[in-house]
């Protein structure tokens, strides 16, 4: 029989219980073997743990025993991970049951500044200034984040427009950026200093 296991979250533990039934009229020995299911891609999984390997059951007797899954960190969502749990007993397999994972969506944004001092920078009046900045998606899934931005603080009475490229400075539309997961990009924020006077300044919290 099948098990599913949904929104597994990664880095978790789960465990799932197995019942070995003998329906035989005479006490058995079973084996029990844990594989991955040939299409699944177990890489980074560790190998499940069975709290027992081999257990004798006297007839129309039943015994629990558990298999212990740990969901890797990097998982990614959206992707079923099947294992096989095989029972035997007399070379002979018995019973198979299929635990099949389903990974959560794990949804996680990182905003930097790409290397120490770049969150200041000095220009003249009707120019831009760019700041760099490394955007990562350190969630599982595919996702679309959105930049915004908000005055903090600034001298001018002019608004200095601000705007995104990418690492080839091509406009990011609608301010927004598909990643894949646990993937990263470097972008800028451009400033243009319309405007305002010597000494004018103006502070931005960028958010994503």
């Amino acid at each position: 029989s099948d098990t599913l296991i949904d929104d597994a979250q990664p880095n978790s533990t789960e465990t799932v219980t197995i019942s070995v039934t003998n329906t035989g009229n005479g006490p058995d020995t079973y084996y029990l073997t844990i594989e991955p299911k040939p299409e699944s891609d177990t890489e980074g999984w560790a190998t499940p743990i069975l709290s027992e390997t081999s257990v004798t059951v006297e007839p129309n007797q039943n015994t629990q025993l558990t298999a212990e899954f740990t969901v890797p960190g990097d998982s990614i969502a959206g992707i079923d991970v099947g294992w096989d749990i095989r029972i035997s007993s007399e070379g002979v397999e018995r019973d198979r049951k299929d635990i099949v994972f389903q990974v959560a969506k794990v949804r996680a944004v990182e905003l930097k500044i790409a290397y120490e001092g770049a969150d200041q920078q000095v220009g003249r009046r009707d120019t831009e200034v760019r700041f760099p900045l490394l955007l990562r998606n350190t969630g599982n899934d595919v996702d679309t984040i959105a930049l915004s931005d908000e005055y903090v603080d600034k001298t001018t009475e002019e608004d200095w427009p601000i705007r995104y490229v990418d690492e080839n400075d091509e406009d990011i539309q609608n301010n927004a950026v598909t990643m894949d997961p646990f993937s990263e990009a470097p972008i800028y924020a451009i400033v243009s200093l319309e405007g305002g006077g010597r000494g004018d300044a103006a502070t931005y919290r960028i958010t994503a």
